[in-house]
């Protein structure tokens, strides 16, 4: 599952705002939850001095930390300042069905409109109900 921030022009199809540039919008802290249970794992902890964690966890969750294969692996300045994407392995959750949400804390009240833009890839069906409740079909 892969979370991050985009404004709205630019997802809307604004052609002087890029839809793929990704900002933390001073986001501290960020989790998983299902069933108003936090995730292990899914606890992330930053401030602007510090994105270690949120940075290491997208390496690994996309296959590409210490990946001799993958190439040239992105720099922390880069996922700071373009390419900043939250992310967490659904498939180590024991659950397979419940109410999944995600939080995020800020350190001070957003002056502009942000638009969470959320995508999940998952190798069975996720079926989300008119309840908003998930459950997962093999």
């Amino acid at each position: 599952m892969f979370s991050t921030f985009s404004t709205p022009e630019a997802f809307f199809g604004n052609y002087g705002k890029s839809a793929t540039a990704f900002s933390r919008e001073n986001l501290t802290g960020f989790e998983v939850l299902v069933d108003n249970s936090t995730l292990p794992g899914s606890k992330l902890k930053m401030n602007d001095k510090n994105i270690s964690e949120p940075f290491v966890a997208f390496l690994r969750n996309t296959k590409l930390y210490n990946n001799a294969l993958a190439g040239k692996t992105m720099r922390m300045i880069d996922y700071e300042v373009s390419n900043f994407i939250l992310s967490y392995d659904l498939s180590t959750a024991k659950q397979d069905s419940g109410w999944l949400s995600l939080k995020y804390d800020f350190s001070e009240f957003l002056t502009k409109k942000v638009m969470v833009v959320v995508f999940m890839v998952y190798d069975k069906q996720l079926v989300i109900n008119k309840e908003r409740e998930v459950f997962v079909n093999n």
